[in-house]
């Protein structure tokens, strides 16, 4: 890694990232010997790196010339014919621009966060920039020196436009990529119908993941009153009188509708949290990566 300085991810952390490792709950197609079981039995064809051993490793993948000379047990790590691909769908419509911090800027976080984990085990990592629409599609890359390439990608996200995830999603499916792991990041306030899209890119074999990120206004606002609200997206507005019943009913909708995404993603064997702002990045992510809660 270069001294290169990133506005996401700190160079600590990017050290603390070096110690989890990115698993899917599925058998995916491919794998580092060693690191992760593959569906297909093909020949490694590339070495690609050591790490310690650890406790469960196989024995006759250890290095036994270095342990001689370094009196320490590393294991050799190969690269198979086929890779584990990572796609990374983030939402930039104009609803992930609220916040503090905003929307955006917190998964644009935790798409590095997992990009950098993904790269340092020789995955490949594609980005799609969705929202009314798929605004971009970043071929996957594979190398921990591309990490970099992402970090500026990320950072150019500007939210934008209106939000159609099922519309979004569909154009990312209809590209009919190899199948992989899709970690869709979003706060998910979309009236349409997502589910839908969100299926076929399970039948078309895809490991799925759900990250729905919310401000902790959204989550439990404190309001009181006359006001009007506006629609940050559309800009229709409406004059309300908030009242506690409406602030109850408010919150029951909000918990209701994050429970049906965590149900919905249950229904289809994938993976769901709720990512809260108010949670600092860094404690979010070791949370869920340490105790096995993300892609387990």
């Amino acid at each position: 890694m270069d001294n290169k300085k990133s506005n996401l991810i700190s160079p600590g952390f990017l050290q603390k990232l070096e110690t989890l490792q990115l698993m899917s709950k599925k058998i995916i197609r491919g794998s580092i010997k060693g690191e992760r079981s593959s569906a297909k039995r093909g020949r490694s064809v590339e070495f690609a790196d050591y790490r310690n051993y650890v406790p469960g490793d196989e024995i006759r993948i250890i290095d036994w010339n270095i342990y001689g000379r370094l009196d320490k047990l590393f294991i050799k790590l190969f690269v198979e014919e086929e890779e584990l691909v990572l796609y990374i769908l983030i939402d930039n419509s104009l609803s992930m621009d609220f916040g503090n911090p905003k929307k955006i800027h917190v998964s644009r976080q935790i798409a590095a966060a997992i990009s950098y984990i993904a790269l340092s085990n020789f995955d490949r990592v594609a980005f799609g920039i969705i929202g009314k629409s798929l605004a971009h599609y970043q071929a996957p890359i594979r190398g921990k020196s591309q990490i970099f390439k992402i970090f500026d990608l990320l950072e150019s996200i500007k939210p934008s436009g209106e939000t159609s995830l099922g519309v979004a999603i569909r154009e990312f499916a209809s590209r009919k990529l190899r199948p992989g792991m899709v970690i869709i990041i979003s706060d998910f306030l979309d009236e349409g119908d997502f589910c839908q899209s969100i299926k076929y890119l399970a039948f078309q074999k895809h490991d799925i993941f759900l990250i729905q990120v919310l401000d902790a206004f959204e989550l439990n606002p404190d309001l009181g009153g006359d006001l009007k609200l506006v629609d940050i997206e559309t800009g229709d507005y409406k004059d309300v009188t908030v009242t506690d019943k409406l602030l109850d009913m408010y919150k029951d909708a909000v918990s209701g509708h994050c429970r049906d995404i965590k149900d919905f993603s249950h229904s289809i064997g994938s993976g769901y949290i709720l990512a809260p702002t108010s949670i600092p990045f860094e404690d979010l992510v070791m949370e869920y990566f340490r105790h096995g809660k993300l892609f387990m």
